[in-house]
């Protein structure tokens, strides 16, 4: 039998720790160093240290595509839950269906609609994008992250919470450039978030312009269909947009 030596120098560099860590285990329960109990114990830890490893990588993967998809810190985590809207949201845009999400003050609407996204981006390979209120306020300036372009090729895009775009200064100019955006990506799959429903969004967005607001709420209707609106208990509900 080789040596523990003669073992390690002739080991594969490019063995997982995992794998080599039962491969050292072994020789070692081979050699009648460790009892068998042992063994069962160091296979247990070397599963356990697997899913470590994997949960590492994937938050390391995470944090990496939030740079690119340019999902907030506090979302970058966000994952899909079973049976939960994060869920529904995922299949719908998965299936090529945009989505208006909307309700007062409750942070699963922008939860979902990341982390519909990160798992787009982290198993799927698409190209996706998160655009904020704000970053639509100053949209193809010299700080900005995106321009309109890339907001309009990207494959999939949020836009979190629409509705906080009036109280920017410069909400007009966001206005027009939303009602840019969602028209030029008719095809594409955009997830927008809102405190309001699209009625209540029409009288917000016409204290800045009557007829910006007209063509904004038009745009947003004809991209994203129906509205869901999700309650504080978490229940959600598909509903169909009925014009005033």
């Amino acid at each position: 039998m080789k040596s523990l030596s003669e073992l390690l120098s002739g080991m594969d560099r490019r063995l997982s720790p995992s794998v080599k860590a039962a491969t050292i285990w072994e020789y070692f329960f081979n050699q009648g160093v460790i009892p068998e109990f042992s063994m069962e114990y160091a296979n247990r830890r070397i599963e356990e240290r697997g899913r470590e490893m994997y949960n590492e990588a994937i938050g390391q993967m995470r944090s990496s595509l939030a740079l690119k998809t340019q999902v907030p810190d506090f979302y970058k985590s966000a994952e899909i839950e079973t049976g939960k809207l994060s869920q529904y949201v995922y299949s719908m845009a998965k299936n090529g269906r945009s989505c208006y999400i909307y309700g007062q003050f409750i942070p699963e609407k922008s939860y979902a609609a990341c982390a519909a996204i990160n798992e787009l981006a982290l198993y799927d390979g698409r190209r996706c994008l998160y655009v904020s209120a704000y970053d639509l306020s100053d949209l193809d300036g010299k700080d900005a992250r995106n321009t309109t372009s890339d907001l309009v090729k990207a494959e999939f895009l949020v836009i979190d919470e629409v509705d906080k775009i009036d109280i920017y200064s410069n909400g007009g100019k966001a206005l027009s450039k939303l009602a840019e955006i969602v028209d030029k990506r008719r095809g594409s799959v955009t997830i927008v978030t809102s405190n309001l429903s699209y009625k209540g969004l029409g009288g917000v967005y016409a204290k800045k312009s009557i007829q910006l607001s007209g063509s904004v709420i038009s745009a947003l209707v004809d991209a994203c269909g129906k509205e869901i609106k999700i309650e504080h208990d978490g229940t959600y509900a598909d509903l169909a947009y009925v014009a005033a």
